[in-house]
């Protein structure tokens, strides 16, 4: 009996550490994933800026 329980304590903890793991890199992947989108967006952004710049220079000569 003690042996049954000894079992299954080990194989809940090692479920739940694969949970925990498994958590923490989606969370990890998804933090990568917006900081990409982050910087993607910003380089939109500037681009906008920088061509909207241009366009007054140019009517302004």
């Amino acid at each position: 009996m003690n042996d049954m329980i000894l079992a299954g304590t080990i194989i809940a903890a090692a479920w739940t550490i694969s949970l925990i793991l498994t958590y923490q890199h989606a969370n990890h992947k998804g933090w990568i994933r917006g900081h990409e989108d982050t910087k993607s967006i910003t380089f939109k952004v500037l681009e906008n800026k920088k061509r909207k710049i241009e366009e007054r220079v140019r009517k302004k000569e």
